[in-house]
């Protein structure tokens, strides 16, 4: 008969979770074996920062982004959530997506969301994968 148990606050041992061997570069699979993802797990993720100055009373702007470690093939990605106009503008009033991709620099182009305008200077933080 198996045995049920209430558990309140309690903390459960990761080693009576599963088998196998329980890290930060493991997870427990719906077989209650710990294992290693595909990719190989416990790497790290830098996000860069930088700014984006726009003139204001823009509908759309294409920005430059410098950076040597990107090259032709990186994949760029905006970090949702994490950009932000310092001069009192909705950041919410622009859509921001990378365009285009080349060595050393990547571009980003504001889109002004329902017929408003954009400008200030824009905090965007991005990642290389």
């Amino acid at each position: 008969m198996p045995v049920h148990a209430t558990l309140t606050g309690a903390t459960i041992p990761a080693s009576q979770l599963g088998t196998g061997t329980a890290n930060s570069t493991t997870f427990l699979r719906g077989d209650n074996t710990w294992a290693t993802p595909a990719g190989g797990g416990g790497g790290s993720v830098t996000i860069t920062a930088t700014t984006v100055t726009v003139p204001y009373g823009s509908r759309e702007y294409t920005a430059t982004v410098t950076d040597v470690a990107v090259t032709g093939t990186s994949k760029v990605i905006l970090v949702p959530g994490m950009y932000s106009d310092t001069n009192m503008n909705d950041p919410t009033d622009a859509d921001m997506f990378v365009s285009s991709v080349g060595t050393g620099s990547f571009l980003v182009k504001l889109l002004a969301k329902n017929r408003e305008t954009i400008g200030g200077t824009f905090n965007l933080n991005y990642m290389l994968g």
